[in-house]
């Protein structure tokens, strides 16, 4: 029996949904002959387990145990009755004993991987997970476990191996193609990420995920359309499904359609109030409708809750900057770059108010950090070099650039304030 248990975890302004596949076997391994009343009391732990009832299996379990301590299977039943729980240091401690009781019992090495993993422990889950194989290697849901862990650790070019070995040897559970479409997502693979999601949604399409992560490679394609609709069907198949709504609003910000954006933002603020990105993201929508005051009660909003936090720092600085508010706007950039010395757009945004200012020196300063830390940022000094110009002249030409930008978002920001006005 195959029990699933559903975790997520946001990285970057992407939710990812990720499914743990918890086998509940252990006739892997070498099996004593056992006592028939611990047998008895065997089957009917392990028919509550199968049924949810933990406390019930582990005491049927205790019983067997007491009656045949040297039986493997029976530490790794209880133990597997133990993860189901929850109680994850007592399952570890069950796998433990039956692996040392039997150390080719693929099951314990496995289900004590997926302990450690749900403990915390990566690198002992994957080490458990390798032994699994080398007792059973041709079980299906150790390369699913293993490749799922690859997936958390952002290993991608080994989870998918082993998702590809799991399918090969016949499984089939969308759960499979789910993960390692994810994976192909993740690496930029977004046709091999859409075919392995339009299976999954084949095979079940309930999981909100699914259609949510679709509507992501969809998106990757720039095929917009496509994916508001999957992006759309994930919050109808769960209208409290925050990612879903991150996603629709980052197509509808994209095209410029503010107000469908705000729509959905004003939804997922609704519904989790202190998520300081959707705050964050909306200050933009309305600073691109020119609505200064709502961007800047909503920055304002997102930096209250999430005050260390580079890119909100940046992001206020940069609604300062629009209004020609340039010392509060240079406060904020240098706020910004405090909390994270990286933050490449801080330094083109105060390179921008110090020219405001006057402030050439600053100006180049600025953007000479540019040029060290983010060359590829810096794109048209790099071409003047090349071309055989000098560093100032190069310089001079990537702050012609960057200022006339500037110039085109001010011209834009102060035409779009002012039709916000009639």
């Amino acid at each position: 029996m195959t029990v699933t248990k559903s975790t997520f975890r946001q990285t970057g302004i992407m939710f990812l949904t990720a499914v743990l596949a918890v086998t509940v076997l252990s006739s892997c391994g070498r099996k004593r002959p056992m006592d028939p009343e611990a047998d008895k009391y065997q089957k009917e732990g392990i028919k509550c387990t199968q049924e949810g009832r933990f406390d019930d299996a582990i005491s049927n379990l205790d019983k067997a145990i007491k009656i045949s301590p040297r039986q493997a299977t029976l530490y790794v039943d209880r133990g597997t009755a133990c993860l189901l729980k929850g109680a994850h240091p007592q399952a570890i401690t069950d796998f433990d004993k039956a692996a040392k009781l039997d150390p080719k019992n693929a099951s314990a090495f496995y289900n004590r991987g997926n302990a450690y993993y749900l403990s915390g422990d990566s690198n002992k889950a994957l080490r458990d997970y390798a032994k699994a194989l080398e007792l059973d290697p041709k079980n299906v849901g150790i390369y699913h476990n293993r490749g799922f862990v690859y997936n958390a650790l952002n290993l991608y070019n080994q989870s998918i191996p082993d998702f590809d070995k799991a399918i090969e040897l016949g499984g089939d559970s969308p759960a499979l193609y789910y993960e390692r479409g994810r994976a192909y997502l993740a690496i930029g693979q977004a046709d091999s990420a859409l075919s392995d999601f339009d299976k999954a949604i084949q095979l079940d399409s309930t999981p909100a995920a699914f259609h949510l992560h679709r509507g992501y490679a969809y998106l990757m394609q720039g095929a917009n359309e496509k994916a508001i609709e999957n992006f759309t069907k994930a919050i109808e198949i769960n209208p409290d499904y925050l990612p879903a709504y991150q996603g629709r609003w980052t197509v509808y910000l994209k095209q410029e359609l503010y107000d469908k954006g705000i729509v959905d933002l004003d939804a997922a603020i609704a519904k989790a109030p202190q998520f300081a990105p959707a705050y964050q993201t909306r200050s933009y929508a309305y600073l691109m409708k020119g609505l200064y005051q709502k961007s800047l009660s909503d920055i304002n909003k997102a930096i209250e809750l999430s005050p260390d936090n580079s890119v909100f720092h940046m992001d206020r600085g940069y609604a300062y900057l629009m209004e020609g508010l340039n010392d509060n706007a240079i406060t904020e950039f240098n706020k910004a770059i405090e909390i994270d010395s990286g933050n490449v757009i801080a330094y083109f945004n105060r390179a921008c108010a110090y020219n405001e200012k006057g402030i050439n020196a600053k100006v180049n300063a600025d953007l000479s950090e540019i040029v060290k830390l983010a060359p590829q940022a810096a794109g048209i000094y790099t071409q003047n070099i090349q071309a055989g110009r000098s560093e100032t002249e190069s310089l001079e030409a990537f702050k012609g650039f960057v200022l006339g930008e500037f110039k085109k978002q001010k011209e834009m920001y102060l035409g779009r304030k002012n039709a916000a006005k009639i």
